[in-house]
């Protein structure tokens, strides 16, 4: 594996108090090394401490930047997946939330890691992607999901029934709080506390799981992911939203349609050349512990 010349860093300012320290840390470690790097113009905002290092808006970070190195949870690794878009600049992880289930580095282990990254011992986990079209009544959008592209009904008691079809065949109705369209990625996210299977990522499908369905017949659905999933409301008390990877949230019409499929693109996470996702389940679930 090549190795990388320059990075961009970002990081979740929410947690910014908690980051700074580490942060300040990481910088000083990477300048040793003599690593090109420029930083988020936000984290410098945040943090005037660290404004004798390059920075830049982000839009021309991630323009200059080889890899973009993230700094908080799993969420941060998302909204930066989602600024990426269709570049499929590698992402490189720096656990500081609660689970991590896509981070690669942490405070404790970071420097024996990096060392390893910065002279190419890595290699890159490629993730798929889902492409969400919204058509919305009198316009379209579309949203990409590294996770999961999720279906809730609001604030209403009421549950709320939605159609789906496959490639244009009629699957079901479905009599829910909503309805999950997760990546393999996200099989370990909001679908697993749904029940959901746990998919490796290496597995070429699409899970479509509903959220507190009203019969318990209706179970989770896996589907290869070359099939096209459309969705339709049938019944919406009180109107319907739409979140992809919990970054955007848009009130969808009743009149409207979502089309779901495999995005064209894909996300890059790096890797220490020694990962094993059995390794991270076993630790992030606590497998074999009474």
């Amino acid at each position: 594996m090549n190795k990388f010349s320059h990075f961009g860093l970002v990081a979740n300012s929410r947690k910014i108090r908690d980051i700074c320290p580490i942060l300040k840390e990481f910088c000083a470690y990477l300048d040793s090394k003599g690593v090109e790097f420029t930083l988020d113009e936000e984290i410098v905002q945040n943090i005037p401490a660290l404004s004798s290092y390059r920075h830049s808006p982000q839009e021309k970070l991630l323009a200059m930047s080889q890899a973009i190195i993230t700094f908080g949870g799993d969420g941060t690794i998302l909204d930066a997946a989602r600024r990426i878009g269709q570049r499929e600049i590698p992402i490189l992880g720096f656990h500081m939330g609660e689970l991590g289930f896509l981070a690669e580095l942490s405070r404790h282990d970071y420097r024996e890691k990096m060392d390893k990254i910065l002279q190419g011992e890595m290699l890159l986990d490629d993730r798929m992607v889902l492409d969400g079209e919204i058509r919305n009544g009198k316009g379209c959008t579309c949203e990409y999901a590294l996770n999961d592209i999720v279906l809730f009904k609001g604030l209403s008691p009421r549950m709320m029934t939605v159609k789906v079809e496959i490639d244009g065949d009629f699957m079901n109705s479905y009599l829910s709080d909503g309805l999950i369209i997760s990546t393999p990625t996200g099989s370990t996210a909001y679908s697993l506390s749904s029940n959901g299977p746990i998919l490796t990522p290496d597995v070429p499908a699409i899970i479509i799981n509903p959220i507190c369905p009203h019969t318990l017949s209706q179970r989770p659905m896996v589907i290869d992911a070359g099939r096209t999933i459309r969705i339709t409301f049938e019944e919406v008390p009180q109107g319907a939203y739409l979140t992809a990877d919990g970054q955007h949230v848009e009130r969808l019409s009743k009149t409207g349609e979502i089309i779901i499929r495999k995005a064209n693109h894909k996300i890059r996470l790096i890797r220490c050349s020694d990962y094993s996702y059995f390794n991270v389940l076993r630790q992030k679930l606590n497998w074999g512990k009474r």
